[in-house]
Formats: C-alpha cells, sequence, structure tokens
C-alpha cells in the first residue's frame, strides 16, 4: 500500500518514516508533505492508498485536506493526528468518514496496529472488487445464458414478483416492470439472421416438437414499433401471443403463442399466426383438398388401384389427408395410415406376381411428423409414386396357380405353424416340386417368404405403439421373440427397436 504524511513538523514526520516497520505491514512510503495543500499536489502523483495527517497545519488542514481528498479519491483511507482533545474536531473527522482519530503524543506500537488494521481493510476491499470484476466479466461472456434462463424463470413465473427487479439490476437487464409485452414463437428452420430485434426485446431458444425454434420477447413500442413489418418482409412464419401490462403477465400471452403455433401445420406459405384466426389457417388448407373419404375406402381403393395401376394416388392420399383433420388426427396418425395402406399396395402388386425392387428400409422413416401438413403429404406422395414407378419398370410376369395358391394360403395362416409339407398335401403335389416352383417365381425360399411377409405385418404393429415388442412378435407369427428380432432385421436392415425410435425421432 502507498503512503503520504502530512504534518508541518519535519521531526514528527521523520519519526513516523523511522519508527513505524513498513515493509511488515506491506506499505510503502511514496512521499510526505509539510500542509494540505502539498499534500493534494502529491496525491495527484502517486495517488496514495493511505494518508497519514497533522490537523492543524498552515494553509489548509487536516480536515480540509479530509474533505478534499473524500470528494476527489474516495478510495484512499485517512488517520488523522492531534495532540488537541477536540469534540468539534473528532465530529467533523467522522464527517469526512476518517478511518481512525488519534491524540498525540501517538505511541510506536499504536500507530502501528492502526496502519495494520487499515491495510487489512483495503486488502479486503481490494479483494471485494476483484471479485466484482470477475463476476461482472462472468455475466459478460455467459450473458446468452443467463439471459435465457432468467426470461425463462421469468414467463413460467418461478420468480417471485418481490425478486423481479432485483434480480433485473443485477444483471443489467433493460426490462420494465410496467412496460407492455408480446411473446413470439419463431417456428424451426426460419432465417432470424437478418431480424433486427428491437431495444429492449430479447430472443431465445425454444423448442417446439423437439425442434429449436426462437421466442422472442417483445418490448412494445407506443411510438413506432416495425418489427411485425420486418418479419412479414423477411417471410417469417410465427405464432403470436396477446400483447400484455407488465413482466408478471407474460404467461398469458405464452399460452397464446403456444395454442397458434399448434396450427403451424397448416400453413403452405410464410404467416404470423394469432389466437383470434388460428382456425382460418385450418379452414383454408381443407378448402384445398378433395373430399374426406373413409379410411375402409381409401383401403380398398389403395388396393384396387394397385391392382389396375390406376394413377390417381395424389386424390386419394389429399381425401385421406381430410379425414385424419376433421378427425381430429396428428401427422404421425396419417403417416401410419400411409404406411398400413402402402404395405397393402406392395404385398396386392407381390400377389400378382409383379417383381419390384425395393430398399429394406422403411420408405416413411424419413417422413418427420412435426412438418406441416403440406410437406408430410408431398413426401408421402413421393412415397408412393415411388412404388408405382417400381411396378411400372418391373415385368408384369403372374405366378403360376400352385404359386398363387402358396401365397395366399400364407396370407391366411401366417400366424400358425405353417409348414410347406402341409401345402404340398393340401394341394396334391410334392414338397420338393412346391419349394422348386415358388423359389423359382418369386426369387426367395419359402420360409423366407414367410419370415418376411410376417415382419411387414408387423410394421403396423409397431407403428400404432400400442404393444410390446414380444407381444408384436407373437401376433405377427413369431413364436420365439429373438428369432423375429433376427428377421426383422434381416428383412428391414435395422431392428425393431431401431425402426420404432426413428418413427418417433423427428429426421432433418
Amino acid at each position: 500500500m502507498k503512503v503520504i504524511i502530512v504534518d508541518d513538523e519535519q521531526i514528527i514526520r521523520q519519526g513516523i518514516k523511522t519508527f513505524v516497520p513498513w515493509e511488515a505491514l506491506k506499505c510503502t512510503m511514496v512521499g510526505e508533505a509539510a500542509n494540505g495543500l502539498e499534500a493534494l499536489l502529491l496525491m495527484e502523483k502517486v495517488n496514495a492508498d493511505i494518508i497519514i495527517s497533522d490537523i492543524r497545519m498552515p494553509l489548509m488542514d487536516g480536515l480540509d485536506l479530509s474533505r478534499e481528498l473524500r470528494l476527489k479519491y474516495p478510495d484512499c483511507r485517512i488517520i488523522l493526528l492531534t495532540g488537541y482533545e477536540d469534540f468539534d474536531y473528532a465530529r467533523k473527522a467522522l464527517q469526512y468518514q476518517v478511518e481512525d482519530y488519534l491524540l498525540k503524543p501517538v505511541g510506536d506500537d499504536e500507530l502501528t496496529k492502526v496502519i495494520g488494521k487499515t491495510v487489512k481493510k483495503l486488502e479486503a476491499e481490494i479483494n471485494r472488487q476483484k471479485k466484482n470484476i470477475q463476476l461482472k466479466n462472468m455475466i459478460i461472456e455467459n450473458k446468452e445464458s443467463i439471459l435465457k434462463n432468467y426470461i425463462e424463470n421469468l414467463i413460467t413465473g418461478n420468480i417471485p414478483d418481490s425478486r423481479i427487479l432485483p434480480k433485473i439490476e443485477d444483471l443489467h437487464i433493460n426490462i420494465f416492470e410496467h412496460g407492455i409485452y408480446q411473446l413470439i414463437i419463431i417456428f424451426p428452420d426460419q432465417d432470424f439472421s437478418e431480424i433486427l430485434i428491437p431495444e429492449n426485446s430479447f430472443i431465445i431458444p425454444y423448442f417446439i416438437d423437439r425442434q429449436e425454434g426462437r421466442l422472442v420477447l417483445h418490448h412494445i413500442d407506443p411510438l413506432e414499433d416495425t418489427f411485425f413489418k420486418n418479419l412479414k418482409s423477411k417471410n417469417i412464419s410465427a405464432a403470436v401471443g396477446s400483447k400484455v401490462a407488465g413482466i408478471s403477465n407474460l404467461q398469458d400471452s405464452l399460452q397464446e403463442a403456444e395454442s397458434a403455433c399448434t396450427y403451424r401445420c397448416f400453413l403452405n406459405s410464410p404467416a404470423l399466426i394469432h389466437q383470434s384466426d388460428k382456425e382460418f389457417f385450418k379452414t383454408r388448407f381443407l378448402r384445398m383438398l378433395p373430399d374426406p373419404l373413409s379410411y375402409e375406402d381409401v383401403e380398398i381403393r389403395i388396393i384396387e388401384m394397385f391392382h389396375s395401376l390406376h394413377p390417381e394416388i395424389k386424390d386419394l392420399l389429399s381425401s385421406l389427408l381430410h379425414s385424419c383433420v376433421l378427425d381430429g388426427n396428428r401427422q404421425e396418425d396419417f403417416i401410419r395410415y400411409c404406411r398400413r395402406f402402402y404395405n397393402l399396395a406392395r404385398k396386392e402388386v407381390e400377389r400378382k406376381g409383379i417383381k419390384i425392387s425395393l430398399n429394406k428400409n422403411d420408405p416413411f422413416e424419413k417422413v418427420n411428423i412435426y412438418d406441416p401438413w403440406k410437406t408430410i403429404q408431398e413426401k408421402t406422395e413421393q412415397i408412393f409414386f415411388g412404388l408405382e414407378e417400381n411396378v411400372l419398370n418391373s415385368s408384369k410376369k403372374q405366378f403360376s396357380l400352385i404359386t398363387s395358391q402358396t401365397i395366399s394360403y400364407i396370407e391366411k395362416h401366417f400366424k400358425e405353424n405353417i409348414s410347406l409339407s402341409y401345402i404340398a398335401d393340401t394341394l396334391a403335389v410334392s414338397e420338393s416340386h412346391i419349394s422348386r416352383i415358388f423359389k423359382k417365381e418369386t426369387g426367395i425360399n419359402f420360409v423366407p417368404w414367410v419370415n418376411k411377409y410376417r415382419v411387414e405385418y408387423s410394421l403396423d404393429l409397431l407403428a400404432s405403439g400400442e404393444y410390446k415388442l414380444y407381444d408384436i412378435a407373437d401376433l405377427s407369427g413369431f413364436s420365439d421373440y429373438k428369432y423375429y428380432t433376427r428377421q426383422f432385421k434381416r428383412v428391414m436392415g435395422i431392428s425393431p427397436t431401431e425402426f420404432r425410435k426413428n418413427l418417433l425421432s423427428p429426421q432433418k
């Protein structure tokens, strides 16, 4: 610590310099002065930490010096010495926040003790300031994370009203308790890089159906609010909550924004969805679709369609989608129906002896259940068009009567313990003859065909999410769960567990 001694008597200054153990006190003498004016001039050069001063001095006494030091150098510590036991001196010393007030003659031990105590206070203050600087730096470095957590707690009501304002002051966040606010949910996959966030508004990550969007805490400027014009000009889609007075009512705005957010699946172009007009988007979307059909009618027509290769799959899927929406079904329900009808169509094609080449993987695994209806509709159409194209490009060789009867028997009795020998006895032909004809026309042996059919049947059960895996194995004709798992992986390329997980995970 840097120390200045101020006294108009040279002998006293010299005594203090000589007899105080400065090094042991972690102090350094940086100067001395004969009066207050000299001390102030010296302070401008050395900015000392501790001033030891007499009170009665010419030109400027110790009390006036204390007053000036407190104004110009508020962090320095002042120790006053005086030969007069005057209460008025003591009162003024307290007024100027003097560290200590000692009566002359002062013993070396007493002065050393007072200086040591002052040094400890200064060190404690320096450490406190260092910690404050470290804390401020930490807040600056982690401002986004701290702000995110704070606003999340604010919106969810986890910060009591009594603590809101102190918390804001601690974090230096410009949130006004009685301002007008509005919460906006920016949907995932929106290019938000060029959007200007208004002053005193904040943006944090916000997950919608496992996909990362943005939540904007918008402080409304009553004079000029151009934020929504900016969103529209950049073709941003978002759900808009109501305007609320005060940050304690943000939950009401969030509830409305989340309610409007559920209607984003009906968008076919960028739009801002408000609670009051969310039904408009659903109605407009349904008007673009053909009349709805029952699920039974869709199943029958799909089988008929692929039996005769009739190219009306797009209208049929649109009618199915219309029915799903009217029945309150979600996107994943529509995908499950489509997967079932797709498998039925593929089996119908194979029943007629048309060989098609398809990937082992489930073609629907890349259809994101959280996409808008329009996107899901287009992806599903492409899957059916792919099947149709495979059919058109494949040879249309019809199975023989024996093979057709064998396949028909499998489809009716696949849940039973069927064998090729039993079918041979039923058709009154040898087992080896059936085996040879079946392999020649289908390209695979009897048992792999049966297992393939059972695995394909199990796909709808897996997609429903209503059954445990060992129950699905049993319902699909597999008596052994481990054997079912091996055959599933051979046919589909992945395990049943992975298949079900893929159905529930959003795909990018």
